[in-house]
């Protein structure tokens, strides 16, 4: 199990249904310290992501959890901010009322969000279910960050031992119709080579997404996991985690 080492308060002053100012109201609660500096990478072409498109739609990396429900951890509340900036119009639950288990703060949206869903080479049309800050973990003096959770898509067999991994696109996009996905390596501008995963969203064979890792101890126990976007030939990181080891 993939827990972060972060300290939060889950004591967020009251918010109100379609309030502006949700994401500074629960930003003040997270602990952003662990966030480093991310590297430059050398510029590419341009590609399928202009400015104003970079700022109209999101993509994440997801993963499946142990009950088949499609998921991606919020870290640096970059979600959130990209959320509540087209739409916030939001309910609020804390505490019992958002989890009996780990008392914790769920947003849903009152209108459904749609996003394109592309893994193992499948597309889905996949609805946001909730973005859920934890109150409380299973992981002595840690607690988890906060996760954006999608409807179920289907049954995934052995769920809880499963590796795949895909990414979302929101909202949903009809024009992206064929996603290359490849192993590469790209270069920081101090000419350091980075190897992670590449994304060719409009067949120009000209990467559009970069993903990689990068751990923080010999047994990959800790580290980061960013994901870049190519805006007008400028690699741009959008979303980034911080993971450890839950022992």
């Amino acid at each position: 199990m993939k827990a972060h080492l972060i300290i939060l308060s889950v004591l967020i002053s009251s918010i109100c249904f379609g309030q502006q100012n949700v994401y500074e109201e629960i930003s003040r609660t997270v602990n952003s310290d662990w966030i480093s500096t991310n590297p430059d990478l050398e510029n590419t072409d341009s590609s399928f992501f202009n400015n104003l498109s970079s700022e109209t739609s999101f993509v994440i990396p997801i993963k499946i959890s142990g009950l088949s429900i499609p998921f991606t951890w919020d870290c640096d509340l970059s979600i959130l901010k990209f959320l509540l900036s087209q739409d916030s119009n939001v309910s609020i639950k804390k505490g019992k009322d958002a989890d009996s288990i780990y008392l914790g703060t769920k947003i849903n949206w009152t209108e459904k969000k749609s996003s394109l869903i592309y893994l193992n080479n499948k597309f889905y049309n996949a609805s946001i279910d909730n973005w859920y800050l934890f109150g409380q973990t299973d992981c002595p003096e840690t607690i988890l960050f906060p996760v954006l959770n999608f409807d179920k898509l289907f049954d995934l067999q052995d769920a809880r031992t499963n590796n795949l991994n895909g990414i979302a696109i929101i909202p949903y996009n009809s024009n992206i119709s064929q996603i290359t996905e490849t192993e590469t390596q790209l270069l920081t501008t101090e000419k350091k080579e980075i190897s992670g995963t590449g994304y060719d969203l409009n067949s120009d064979d000209i990467l559009d997404i970069f993903i990689y890792f990068e751990t923080l101890d010999d047994e990959g126990m800790t580290g980061y996991k960013r994901m870049y976007l190519n805006v007008d030939g400028r690699w741009i990181c959008k979303w980034s985690e911080y993971y450890e080891e839950c022992i």
